[in-house]
């Protein structure tokens, strides 16, 4: 037993000095392997950041260096380094995009300066206000820039995310996880997958399940617990070896606190400000008492497979999802000193909100490769028929009191001293409700030009049906009915510079033209007339790809020009001796950028993410001249995660890493109804620079008894940096704070991995 102890560390060395001299050239071995002498060798599988697969899952099956459009992956290995607890929590990593805070029980994300809308599940549109929990995914895909065509059947302006969901397995493996930390954080999580006995290996599944509990960060007077719960089944059924099924069924439901934060202050300069006085505990200027929100996702998927005899594929989806949301919490109105009040004083408001949406989508499509001019092209052609059904009931509550949120460091109390008056019931002050039917066709064609010259050109044909009616309380019911058909198109260029080389893979260069639209709905001018002429945006972008070490690093640099027109906006008109408000639109956004990205394994063991993005966006607004920048996007943005991974010796297992994201000059507020009304200075758009740093560390026992174990710990935002977000379209500025530092551990077991 003692010689057997001495050769396998004797072993354990020379691996060591043999590992980085052969990672760069061949993958690294099994976890074991039995020489010839019968003795069990221990070697532990770098993780690598990059997947070998770089295929987007989406329209073409095109590599993603190939790709004439700014695609990023974030897979599962960075997913678990940022603490991935959804897209929200891992988006840091993606150059040009940004996290817009997280209140209205719902995370806002805005790529390229956009709101991101309703992500995606394996492809298909869903309208929800929040995304799924990162433990069910098996990747992240972010497109940046128009989608439309590309992606398949969309109409989003700044881009995609799409979130792929774990599959069944061909072998047994499993997941099972506990974690805690700071302010009560708790989770539970298990993930089982593989074929199902006695089905001949045809019929595999996988379940996933999660149970999270943390508290707040903020010193409130209740407890308030966020809890978050998620199961997620699938199964695939293998008919032959070139058709199979696919069920998918998932729920998510959360409850969640929803307050906004804070609002901004006025200075005795006039100017708007940050709270910065009021320390993490304390920045919570609404009543927790009265704070809730539940949140429920449901989402189904039954997809088919089929390839033809001549390897076309032919794909059927159909998708149902659901999501309900009950919003009941107060706010602050502010900026204080505004509305007539004192300057340190912001107005309360009780909300109310019941949403209900529900869509049901089916897609087919079919592509493959075929021959001309001696040259292989590729084609694809995809039909998408979604109807959905949206409902929203407000209810409003006012005039409940003026909180001084910087008295008693901002505890919060009535301006005369007294306590928070109870909420009286909210009252019905409107309801919403549309009925949306679109039908969307696209093709594209890939073709192989020269051998090095690749041109993709497509387009988007859409029909879209809504009728939508707005019953404000007291107001004469407003109904909009839109019938319409746009179609946009996008032309991709690929030039390959140089490929196959053993340090420079591949480099390649593209020119993309895109276009995007979005029906408007529910805009009416002064005399009550609808206008329905759709957001127009039209990108133009070139950029580099290149990939390093035999595709296990890769890069990418993107320079973009993108506008949208006819945005909806207020105007203000003079009539006789008084004035009013009304839609046009006279909008208008422009967005210029350059973004640039890297990721891999830079040396065995060493993985690293490196981003930054510029980005300078601009608003045009019929009520003032001065251009505004878009709130949340910031100008600068740069980001680094990376870790290293002890291949060998008596550290082996071992994973230590480190993060920083850095924002310079985020604007704060940008809604220029309320600069007009309340005469604040446009230029005032209140900047904020941030740095967060991030640590994680994590040990996976190799062999022996405990083998498949892991251990881990991460500290979130370890400098106690304060993060500022603008709550999207608040007319009071209100802004909510990100998370101060957090410490947690974490114990999971894996098998068949």
């Amino acid at each position: 037993m003692k010689l057997n102890s001495i050769a396998r560390s004797v072993r354990l060395a020379l691996y060591g000095v043999a590992t980085p001299l052969c990672a760069f050239g061949q993958d690294p071995a099994p976890p074991s392997a039995t020489n010839a002498s019968g003795l069990d060798e221990i070697v532990v599988v770098a993780k690598r950041f990059r997947p070998a697969d770089q295929t987007s899952a989406t329209g073409l099956r095109l590599d993603l260096v190939d790709t004439p459009q700014s695609i990023s992956v974030i897979s599962r290995e960075m997913l678990d380094v940022a603490g991935g607890r959804s897209a929200y929590d891992a988006i840091d990593m993606v150059p040009g995009v940004v996290k817009a805070g997280e209140g209205f029980a719902s995370e806002a994300i805005q790529i390229r300066g956009q709101d991101s809308g309703a992500p995606r599940i394996n492809g298909i549109d869903v309208y929800s206000s929040s995304y799924l929990d990162g433990y069910a995914l098996e990747r992240l895909e972010v497109v940046r820039g128009p989608a439309t065509v590309v992606y398949g059947v969309t109409g989003s302006f700044g881009g995609e995310i799409n979130q792929i969901l774990k599959a069944p397995t061909d072998t047994l493996l499993g997941n099972v996880g506990f974690e805690f930390g700071d302010f009560d954080r708790q989770r539970v999580e298990a993930d089982v997958a593989g074929p199902i006995p006695g089905t001949s290996d045809k019929l595999r599944g996988r379940l996933v399940g999660t149970y999270g509990d943390a508290g707040l960060f903020q010193n409130t007077v209740v407890d308030t617990n966020d809890i978050d719960k998620l199961f997620y089944g699938t199964v695939t059924y293998d008919f032959s070896a070139s058709t199979n099924v696919n069920l998918a069924l998932l729920r998510q439901d959360r409850d969640i606190d929803p307050t906004d934060g804070c609002t901004l202050l006025l200075d005795a300069d006039n100017r708007l400000s940050i709270p910065r006085s009021i320390p993490f505990g304390r920045f919570y200027c609404g009543d927790p008492k009265q704070n809730h929100a539940t949140l429920t996702n449901d989402f189904g998927m039954v997809t088919l497979e089929h390839k033809l005899s001549n390897d076309w594929r032919f794909e059927a989806k159909v998708a149902a999802s659901k999501t309900e949301r009950f919003l009941d919490y107060v706010y602050a109105f502010g900026p204080a000193g505004a509305f007539d009040l004192a300057d340190s004083e912001v107005y309360l408001l009780t909300y109310v909100e019941d949403t209900e949406d529900e869509s049901l989508t089916s897609t087919l499509s079919l592509g493959g490769d075929f021959e001309l001019a001696n040259r292989t092209h590729q084609f694809l052609a995809a039909l998408e028929y979604q109807t959905g059904e949206f409902t929203a009931t407000n209810y409003l509550s006012t005039s409940i009191g003026y909180l001084d949120m910087l008295e008693d460091g901002g505890r919060g109390v009535t301006a005369d001293g007294s306590p928070i008056p109870l909420i009286p019931p909210a009252e019905l002050a409107g309801v919403q409700k549309s009925d949306v039917t679109e039908i969307r066709g696209s093709a594209q064609i890939l073709f192989q030009a020269t051998d090095r010259l690749q041109v993709l050109a497509g387009a988007l044909v859409q029909r879209t049906d809504i009728e939508e009616s707005n019953r404000v309380v007291d107001e004469p019911e407003k109904r909009d009915t839109l019938e319409q058909t746009d179609w946009v198109g996008r032309l991709g260029l690929t030039y390959t510079l140089s490929e196959g080389g053993p340090f420079l893979s591949a480099a390649k260069a593209y020119y993309s033209y895109s276009e995007g639209f979005e029906p408007n709905v529910g805009i009416f001018d002064i005399d009550g007339n609808p206008l329905t002429d759709p957001q127009d945006m039209k990108s133009q972008e070139i950029g580099l790809k290149t990939e390093w070490l035999g595709g296990r690093v890769g890069s990418s640099l993107a320079i973009y020009d993108a506008e949208l027109t006819n945005v909806p906006s207020t105007a203000f008109g003079e009539i006789g001796e008084s004035g009013t408000f009304s839609n046009v639109l006279d909008g208008k956004r422009q967005y210029q950028g350059v973004e640039f990205e890297v990721v891999g394994e830079m040396l065995p063991g060493w993985n690293a993410v490196l981003s930054y993005a510029f980005t300078d966006t601009e608003i045009f607004s019929p009520l003032i001249p001065q251009r505004l920048a878009i709130a949340n996007v910031p100008r600068h943005q740069a980001s680094l995660f990376t870790t290293y991974q002890f291949l060998s010796g008596p550290l082996g297992g071992l994973t230590v890493g480190a993060s920083i994201v850095h924002r310079k000059d985020s604007p704060l507020l940008d809604n220029a109804f309320t600069i007009f009304e309340m005469e604040y200075d446009p230029s005032d758009q209140v900047l904020d620079t941030t740095t967060r740093v991030d640590f994680n560390a994590s040990y996976t026992l190799p062999a022996g008894t405990f083998e498949g174990l892991e251990l881990f710990a991460r500290v979130y935002n370890a400098f106690d940096e304060k993060e500022y977000f603008s709550i999207s379209g608040h007319p009071g500025f209100t802004n909510t704070i990100g998370p101060p530092r957090q410490v947690t551990f974490g114990i999971r077991y894996k098998f068949g991995q």
